[in-house]
């Protein structure tokens, strides 16, 4: 019995080479063809989105309209457009966000620090 589990191992070891190399082959073969997309995606041109321009022009946008009606109208209006507002802008979110698998994102400290600010706004003033 002895000799026979030598020679099962001296079998194995002996096709062992073959089989590393043929998993090496293999490994460099998904390695450079990782490479390649690599490189060609670094050497495609970088690009700006039309989505990407207006969420930075309505940012902008929303940015001087709060300064806006915080300096204007500090104790009356503020509070109802801030309430529209993010109630508009996490309501779009979470719909983009759901469509693209990424909902659990809203549970995030700022969402969470809005939806009590809301909650303190509207139903504990």
């Amino acid at each position: 019995m002895a000799i026979r589990l030598a020679f099962e191992t001296t079998q194995k070891m002996q096709n062992l080479p073959l089989k590393l190399k043929s998993e090496r082959d293999k490994l460099a073969a998904s390695f450079l063809k990782r490479k390649a997309l690599i490189k060609r995606y670094m050497k495609g041109a970088p690009f700006v989105r039309l989505v990407d321009k207006l969420s930075f022009i309505l940012g902008v946008f929303l940015l001087v309209f709060t300064t806006f009606v915080l300096g204007r109208h500090p104790n009356d209006h503020y509070y109802t457009y801030h309430c529209v507002t993010v109630v508009s802008l996490v309501a779009f979110r979470f719909y983009n966000y759901r469509s693209k698998g990424w909902h659990y994102y809203l549970f995030d400290f700022c969402y969470f620090g809005n939806t009590l600010m809301l909650l303190f706004l509207l139903a504990f003033p």
